[in-house]
């Protein structure tokens, strides 16, 4: 039971541990240009002029900006916080 449970609690841990990174990016952004309104415009620009491909090929999935996948709409699933929870954390 445990070698079933361990690798998926592993990938979901690792999965929790880049979104954290994303964010202390994005911190750190906003403490090198002191201006955090131009990092909340670059994300608004991506959320509002991204254009969701029809056909998503899964192995560079995760090299998208907006995720496209829609299982990865999840926030347990994906690698990257959605673009909206960056904006108000910021």
């Amino acid at each position: 039971m445990a070698a079933i449970i361990s690798p998926i609690a592993g990938i979901l841990l690792q999965y929790a541990i880049l979104r954290q990174r994303e964010y202390l990016a994005d911190t750190q952004v906003v403490l090198l240009t002191r201006y955090s309104k131009i990092l909340i415009g670059a994300l608004t620009q991506i959320k509002d002029g991204y254009i969701y491909p029809k056909k998503v090929i899964c192995g560079i999935s995760h090299l998208y900006f907006a995720i496209p996948i829609s299982i990865e709409n999840l926030d347990l699933f994906s690698t990257h916080p959605k673009i909206d929870s960056r904006i108000a954390r910021l």
